[in-house]
């Protein structure tokens, strides 16, 4: 018999779509599931459909508990695990019919620890589909961290990835953070030997709260920041021949911070002088090699002369990427 294979699904108030996304777990091509859907404490009628899909489907066991977040009720799910794998889902998002199946396969095929596949950006108004031509890859531990880095076909994401369940023994998701994903995700490729995957849209992941021209700004923006300033000692201390990968890569991180801080309605010139000087500083490694392509080159350049000018940057690149999306 195949491995049993857990799916987590967090729920908090997701009355509108949870029912979509659990015609897409229940209905896929691998059936030796145990699915496990976490009440977060929500408010609306989510629990009476937790209730109402366990009855229909008798791999499906809910556990109703206090809000505590995204990571706790991750790890909730981790501790029920029946599956020698896992996988997760979120309530608002949908998995293709035979996403389970063909990661599956591949950690099989590959003797890998993680597969993982692409995500399918879905939008208000449009669907981003990912790379058309399909192919498999093998990844060692050094080159998944790298294309990780990249963000170029492996991500800090935790979703779209099938596990061994035993990499979250000594591993959990960080609580009271938002960006969880980032802070574990190279703690779990450390684990491995192999890392599986496939370039194809098999994750469906709706963004919900419209474009990014109108997506708001908080404090918490800052957690990708310290994730990935947090992961530099992680990653250093074993591949050091990284280090401009991972500098790249948390210059990335203060320009999506400073960019969503300047799309967004708040005014705090102080914050926006202190992330300007953090973009500004790291320059030449923004300039360095092809990690960032012409335009955000260009745009930091222009950010030394002027932020008024560096912004209208931002807003066109903005909107020029969401009309290709369309």
């Amino acid at each position: 018999m195949k491995s049993i294979i857990t799916i987590v699904v967090p729920c908090y108030n997701v009355e509108d779509y949870l029912d979509n996304t659990m015609y897409s777990v229940v209905n896929q091509s691998y059936e030796n599931l145990d699915i496990i859907l976490i009440n977060d404490g929500s408010v609306d009628s989510t629990p009476e459909l937790c209730e109402r899909w366990a009855q229909k489907d008798n791999r499906i066991r809910v556990v109703h508990q206090e809000n505590g977040g995204l990571s706790h009720a991750r790890n909730v799910g981790i501790s029920m695990a029946k599956g020698s794998y896992i996988s997760f889902v979120d309530a608002d998002d949908c998995i293709d019919k035979k996403m389970i199946e063909i990661l599956y396969n591949l950690v099989t095929k590959y003797d890998a620890q993680i597969s993982a596949c692409l995500w399918e950006n879905i939008y208000e108004d449009s669907v981003i589909i990912p790379q058309k031509e399909i192919y498999e890859k093998v990844f060692g531990v050094k080159e998944a961290i790298a294309s990780a880095l990249k963000g170029k076909e492996l991500s800090c994401g935790a979703t779209g990835k099938l596990y061994e369940t035993r990499l979250f023994d000594d591993v959990l998701f960080p609580l009271g953070v938002t960006i969880e994903d980032a802070y574990i995700i190279m703690k779990l490729y450390l684990q491995c030997e192999y890392i599986a995957f496939i370039s194809q849209g098999l994750y469906h992941y709706y963004h919900r709260e419209g474009s990014i021209m109108h997506s708001g700004f908080s404090e918490k923006d800052f957690n990708v920041i310290k994730a990935h300033e947090g992961n530099r000692e992680i990653i250093l201390d074993v591949y050091p021949e990284l280090e401009i990968l991972v500098e790249q890569r948390i210059a990335w991180a203060y320009l999506h911070v400073y960019d969503k801080l300047l799309l967004s309605t708040v005014d705090d010139r102080k914050l926006r002088k202190g992330l300007r000087k953090e973009v500004l500083k790291r320059t030449d490694i923004i300039l360095k090699d092809n990690y960032f392509n012409t335009g955000r080159k260009l745009a930091v350049l222009a950010l030394r002369l002027s932020e008024k000018l560096y912004r209208r940057l931002v807003e066109h690149r903005t909107k020029k990427y969401l009309a290709h999306s369309s």
